[in-house]
């Protein structure tokens, strides 16, 4: 592979060390995704929004029919794409017989169920030209996630771009051994144990029994009940021992 497809590597080799290592890691893993995973966004067009790329591959692609379906309307809407080009004849005939105030309502209801077929169409033929059954992302998400801003897209990958890989990388890697992410993690390892592994945390159920006042942190005092607390989980509570001297 070209090495001037990867801007600035000359300024990761100066830096050397983990940065050089972790680059071409992190490397491996954008290699695996353009192999993999850029020709079926190209095919999409979703490549002109890197972070949603990212946030799609994050989501392990779940929710890629549904991107594809709300970027094209977006695109509609612009007027990036014609009003009806998804739209067969019988339909935009259709259209013509009714009045002006239902005609937007059914066009994009059909718009949109044209285009989750045609999405269905295109996710079938190329999961059948990979020789695959469905496709599953096997990247590394923290790292994608951290390292987002060095990425950027052109017509035929996404590229790294070694001088931003360096200063966020150095700037994360300084972070990581502040004093203010052994407190981060403190606090996420207690909020961990606070839900004791008995139901999946979600921002819902955070809302449930943690509310913020005036930029504070705080009980739901709504939460402190038996009943949400027994959604928990068993506690065991010791008593401490009276001291009978």
């Amino acid at each position: 592979m070209a090495q001037n497809k990867f801007k600035n590597l000359d300024k990761v080799r100066k830096a050397g060390g983990r940065i050089e290592t972790d680059y071409f890691n992190f490397r491996s893993e954008i290699d695996y995704i353009n192999e993999n995973f850029f020709e079926l966004f190209c095919i999409l067009n979703l490549t002109d929004d890197i972070d949603l790329i990212i946030d799609t591959l994050n989501d392990g692609l779940n929710n890629l029919q549904s991107v594809f379906v709300k970027k094209t309307i977006r695109d509609i809407e612009a007027g990036k794409i014609p009003t009806d080009k998804f739209l067969p004849a019988q339909t935009k005939k259709k259209l013509e017989s009714l009045p002006p105030e239902e005609q937007a309502t059914v066009r994009e209801r059909e718009t949109i169920r044209k285009l989750k077929y045609l999405y269905k169409d295109i996710y079938k033929q190329y999961i059948r030209e990979k020789g695959v059954y469905y496709l599953e992302t096997k990247h590394t998400k923290s790292a994608l996630e951290i390292l987002r801003k060095t990425l950027f897209i052109t017509p035929e990958r996404i590229e790294i771009d070694g001088e931003k890989f360096v200063e966020v990388y150095a700037d994360y890697m300084a972070a990581d051994e502040s004093e203010t992410r052994k407190l981060h993690e403190q606090a996420a390892e207690a909020i961990n144990r606070f839900f004791n592994g008995s139901v999946a945390i979600t921002e819902k159920e955070l809302s449930k029994y943690f509310i913020l006042e005036y930029g504070i942190v705080k009980v739901n005092p709504t939460s402190v009940n038996l009943t949400d607390y027994a959604r928990l989980g068993a506690r065991t509570i010791r008593k401490a021992k009276k001291d009978l001297s």
